[in-house]
């Protein structure tokens, strides 16, 4: 009986020795959202297109010529966890005419898709002065999303009745920029650098 007991407090002093040892190193949080997939982050295309988007910004463009920029960045999943949207207010956007404004402000460009070439101009503007669509809300599409790729895509309408450029609320963005809307119909494929 004194062998049983002896026993028993070694076993019992061993148990609260390994509890008092895991209390003071912890465990590791099994909450923890780190294992999610996240689109923050920079991204680039085979095109060196560039998506620098954190919690507060989005920004869309190439290294010297900005296509769109935003801010009040706001992530949306859909149930599947690796597709989604981000809505973003705009700040920032390019301008197009199709003939010369005649003024130095605007850049020339030269488009050459399928042996033809179109010549247009752009202008990058932050002012709502300049476009209607600054300071109202846009929304990307994102799927496919890994640690590393994911395939995305400016809202741009292609369907009767939805042509929209911007909105004047969240709410409206999300009921408007659908893929039920025809919205999202070309995707780039890109890369977290």
């Amino acid at each position: 009986m004194k062998n049983s007991k002896l026993s028993f407090f070694k076993v019992l002093s061993v148990v609260i020795s390994a509890l008092v040892v895991l209390m003071f190193t912890g465990c590791p949080d099994l909450t923890s959202q780190d294992d999610e997939l996240s689109v923050y982050g920079y991204w680039e295309s085979n095109y060196l297109e560039q998506f620098n988007i954190t919690s507060e910004t989005f920004f869309c463009g190439y290294a010297e010529s900005p296509t769109y920029e935003g801010d009040n960045v706001t992530v949306v999943f859909n149930e599947d966890g690796i597709s989604g949207y981000i809505y973003i207010k705009y700040t920032g956007i390019n301008i197009y005419a199709n003939t010369d404004p005649n003024d130095a402000s605007w850049t020339k460009i030269k488009y050459t898709n399928n042996n033809q070439t179109s010549v247009y101009w752009q202008k990058y503007v932050h002012s709502s002065n300049d476009s209607a669509d600054i300071g109202k809300w846009y929304a990307v599409s994102f799927k496919d999303l890994t640690d590393h790729s994911c395939s995305i895509s400016g809202a741009a309408g292609s369907k009767e009745g939805h042509y929209a450029t911007s909105c004047a609320t969240l709410e409206e963005a999300k009921t408007e920029f659908t893929l039920e809307n025809g919205y999202f119909a070309n995707y780039s494929e890109i890369v977290k650098k």
